[in-house]
Parts: C-alpha cells; sequence; structure tokens
C-alpha cells in the first residue's frame, strides 16, 4: 500500500481516561499538540550541524516522541533511526500531489547545480522505487524523437507537480493553405458618378 492510503492511529485519542492518564500517553498528547505523532512523514529542515544538513530535505517517518528529550525520533531507513527536534520538522502529505505511475509531471525546487536544470522539464512518472529513503518517483524524460533517447531520474514526490490535462502544451495549429490553383479574387466595389457630371438621380448636377 501507498503510505497515503494509510491514516495514523493514535489510541490516546480515544482513551476515556484522558491523554494524561500515563506518562507515555502524556508523552503521546504532547508530540499530538506540536501537530506530530508516530506514522507521520515529516521532511527535515533548518539543520545546521555538518552531519544535521546532510538530513537537510529529507523525508521520514515518525516512530515516537522522546519527552526527555523533547525530540521525535524519526525512521528514515530500516537501520536508520535519528532524534530530531521537532523545530527541524514540517508534515508533508505523504501522497504529495498523489503522482501515480502514468501521469505526466513538472519537475520544481530542485537547488542543486545538476538539479537546477531539470527544473521546469516535463515527463512521465514510471514507478515508485522501492527501498529508497526518502521516497522517490522514477521519472522518464524524452530527450529525441527516438524510443531510445529517454532520460530515467529518481526524483522526490515533493520535488514534482501533476500536469492537468488543460495546462499540457497544445500542439500549434498549422496556418491554413489553398489548395493548388486556387486564387483568390477580390470583389472590386461599384464605381461612383464622378462629381459634378450628375445628380443622385441623374439628372444634372447642382451648382
Amino acid at each position: 500500500l501507498k503510505p497515503c492510503w494509510l491514516q495514523p492511529f493514535r489510541p490516546w485519542q480515544f482513551s476515556a481516561s484522558g491523554p494524561a492518564a500515563s506518562d507515555g500517553s502524556a508523552a503521546a498528547a504532547e508530540s499530538l499538540v506540536m501537530g506530530l505523532g508516530p506514522g507521520d512523514t515529516v521532511e527535515v529542515l533548518g539543520l545546521e550541524s555538518e552531519s544535521g544538513r546532510k538530513l537537510n530535505g529529507q523525508t521520514g517517518i515518525v516512530t515516537r516522541y522522546v519527552a526527555q528529550k523533547g525530540r521525535f525520533e524519526v525512521r528514515f531507513s530500516e537501520d536508520r533511526l535519528v532524534e530530531v527536534k521537532p523545530e527541524n520538522l514540517k508534515r508533508v502529505d505523504s501522497c504529495l500531489g498523489d503522482v501515480i505511475p502514468g501521469d505526466t509531471v513538472e519537475v520544481f525546487g530542485l537547488e542543486s547545480q545538476q538539479g537546477r536544470e531539470l527544473n521546469g522539464q516535463r515527463g512521465t512518472a514510471v514507478k515508485y522505487v522501492e527501498g529508497t529513503s526518502p521516497v522517490r518517483v522514477e521519472v522518464r524524460f524524452e530527450q529525441g524523437p527516438s524510443r531510445n533517447d529517454v532520460r530515467l531520474v529518481n526524483l522526490k514526490p515533493s520535488n514534482l507537480r501533476r500536469v492537468r490535462p488543460q495546462d499540457r502544451e497544445s500542439p500549434k495549429a498549422e496556418p491554413v493553405k489553398p489548395p493548388a490553383g486556387f486564387s483568390f479574387h477580390r470583389p472590386q466595389a461599384p464605381e461612383r458618378p464622378a462629381a459634378g457630371r450628375s445628380g443622385p438621380s441623374g439628372g444634372p448636377a447642382r451648382g
């Protein structure tokens, strides 16, 4: 299943004794007040340390709130868990536009030198790449008229926007050409009587 089809279940929201029934539920309630909870998809931002900067822009899944440290534990891969402060996390839609294979997508927001060359380009979403963190979408870019002139790039869904059919560039209309041998004759206007020769009724002109 795609993550966007799953809704996190937080038992403390339905606890009859309320969120302060135990230390665990109190911590869970505190995390909920911050707008985050286990199962949420988050993006890291604003880390300034050398090791932290490598996490900026990556997305992961919140596993729990560590109340003693005031941090969220975030899973970035099967064997990689990192505790991050709430102010360095932004909750994101795990669907991120609900891009599905076959969609026409446009690239935006890439900041690396190589990535900026892709901004504004349109391609076709091929598939979700399994086993990657953050999740990435394989996008096919046509480079030429030949079927072999293609480029496959794995991109984060947050850097892709769906292109609606009405936004796609329509082919330019060719100018209409007349058939061979056709000549166009503009109708000539009737000649007006010369001034001074005759009046409107054909009689002598008035002086």
